[in-house]
């Protein structure tokens, strides 16, 4: 507040005399005056006939006169003056609420406040300015917080539904969003939730789907996400595909999400299998690639590009149970009428194509976390010249997935356990769940020293960890003898283990755990140790996003038998 003692007084008293009800017409001019271009002044003015409408309120409260009785004594003192005008004594009890200074005075006119004209409209007045200045400062929200905040129609705010996530935005190529002022376009590669509605009026869209199903959207398109197998298009084109194998897994999805496997109670798409809906046709994925499109007043197009589909047929009441299956190079064509053609020859330059990457597995385990590691070498060993506070540092299992593999400088590219112990283990977080085709272990000697390394090893693997970092509900996914290497130098080669050969089954997992079971050693020097674990993998269910085929390895480079 920069108004000065003296302005504020003056206004002061311009203001009591509004809730005296004694103001003249020359104040009420000069206070219009001062308030109409002085936002200080209309800010001082609000307060004040907030704290005088505060002490009206309080003063009529029974219960508060009830709980200032004790204070009895300060019933007879009179009020501060304003002005030249004294002010009455105040009701036994009222003055425990009543502020010091010239707010205490104002306590004069409150009681027949309300009852005047002009007091009253400036209140009025002055609750309108307040509120306009409140909605002004509001109005700056962005329509996605109107979106975050704005609550259900048919859901109650305290009983709103968990929202369910099925998917994920994989592409976006030119687009523009439809302009319709109530549609809210996502925010770049967002996740596709259970009953999202796309409207885009050009461009193109990929959604890819938690069970592997790809479905890319060509504007002008209107579609709604309606189950975790599909969804509603209501106009436009898209293109779908849905690959054999993953559909095998379509059981198998992660515990992570327990509720996407519920579909919109209002879609008619079957779960098991991957469907497209429209307002005249459900069409059913039956392992392929296929195109759908909606005109408006012209029914639904079914075309297909590999594989084989079956389309039924939706009249006025629904599912007819009318199905039409179309193969490889077939299309059709259904109306409110029902089928109007059927396996006439396929269009499929119209449509958009979907680019499947090879699969190419990548090294999933280069520099993630090592969750936990049963000991190194230095740590309690008893052996002589042996420092912890030397060693610290030096061995830790966070060197068997940096990608350094040369042992040339002592201690820093490899893991080693303690000396002469047995079972030790580290744990890696791959971070997601993957499918496991090979892993490759380098086996270490200790650099110079040459006493130490590997012989039999396990590995294990699991889904989740407990408190202590312990894998739940363990598997034995492999198990061997690495060579001894002492005497490689500097370059020691990978031995490598792979489902394809038959060394393992193909598995899928979160956490990798390696087990040095025993070692070999060089007299009263020995233990286990590693250099370097690569895990191969692919993305479970394609869930994973970001990952290039390129990176073959973590050093960039094609992995070395």
């Amino acid at each position: 507040m920069t108004l000065s003692f003296e302005r504020q007084a003056q206004l002061a008293k311009l203001i009591d005399a509004v809730c005296g009800g004694t103001i003249t017409p020359e104040q009420a001019a000069r206070l219009e005056r001062e308030l109409l271009h002085d936002g200080e002044a209309q800010w001082f003015y609000l307060r004040y006939i907030q704290v005088h409408g505060t002490l009206l309120w309080d003063c009529k409260s029974h219960s508060e006169w009830e709980s200032a009785c004790r204070l009895k004594e300060l019933a007879s003192i009179p009020s501060p003056c304003v002005g030249d005008e004294q002010q009455p004594v105040l009701p036994r009890g009222a003055a425990a609420s009543l502020p010091l200074g010239f707010l205490g005075s104002a306590y004069h006119g409150t009681v027949g406040f309300f009852s005047q004209e002009l007091p009253l409209s400036l209140l009025i007045t002055t609750v309108i300015m307040g509120m306009m200045l409140l909605g002004a400062w509001a109005y700056k929200i962005t329509p996605h917080q109107h979106f975050a905040t704005a609550p259900s129609k048919s859901v109650p705010s305290d009983a709103r539904p968990e929202m369910v996530f099925v998917g994920r935005i994989t592409g976006l190529v030119d687009v523009k969003w439809s302009d319709d002022p109530y549609y809210l376009p996502p925010m770049g590669y967002a996740h596709v939730s259970l009953g999202r509605k796309y409207k885009l009026d050009s461009g193109l869209m990929e959604i890819t789907y938690d069970t592997g199903a790809k479905v890319i959207l060509q504007g002008p398109c209107t579609y709604e996400v309606e189950s975790t197998s599909g969804g509603y298009l209501a106009l436009g084109k898209l293109t779908a595909r849905v690959e054999k194998e993953r559909s095998e897994v379509r059981g198998q999805r992660s515990d992570h999400y327990p509720l996407s496997t519920n579909s919109n109670p209002q879609s008619l798409i079957p779960n098991p299998l991957f469907s497209v809906r429209t307002p005249t046709a459900i069409v059913t994925d039956l392992g392929t690639e296929f195109g759908v499109e909606v005109k408006p007043g012209m029914g639904t197009e079914v075309h297909v590009f590999q594989g084989k589909v079956e389309a039924e047929w939706i009249g006025p009441a629904g599912a007819s149970g009318k199905k039409v299956q179309l193969i490889e190079g077939k299309a059709a064509k259904f109306d409110r009428r029902g089928v109007v053609a059927a396996s006439f020859v396929s269009q499929a330059q119209g449509f958009p194509s979907i680019v499947v990457p090879p699969r190419v597995p990548v090294d999933v385990a280069a520099h993630k976390l090592i969750v936990k590691c049963s000991g190194t070498f230095g740590e309690g060993d008893s052996l002589p010249g042996v420092n912890d506070i030397i060693l610290l540092g030096m061995y830790r299992a966070r060197n068997v997935n940096d990608g350094m593999t040369d042992e040339t400088v002592h201690g820093d590219a490899y893991w080693l356990g303690r000396n002469h112990t047995a079972n030790e283990y580290f744990t890696i977080d791959l971070r997601h769940r993957f499918d496991v085709e090979r892993i490759e272990l380098m086996n270490t000697h200790n650099s110079i020293a040459n006493d130490r390394g590997t012989e039999d090893f396990e590995i294990w693997a699991g889904d989740e960890i407990d408190q202590y970092c312990e894998l739940i509900a363990p598997r034995l996914v492999l198990k061997g003898t690495l060579p001894c290497r002492f005497g490689a130098g500097a370059k020691i080669p990978f031995d490598v283990f792979s489902a394809a050969a038959g060394d393992f089954q193909p598995f899928r997992a979160r956490y990798v755990k390696f087990v040095a079971k025993t070692h070999y050693c060089k007299g009263e020097y020995g233990g286990c140790g590693l250099n370097e674990i690569r895990v191969f993998a692919t993305p479970a269910g394609n869930k994973q996003r970001g990952i290039s085929p390129a990176d073959t390895t973590k050093n960039g480079k094609k992995p070395q038998p």
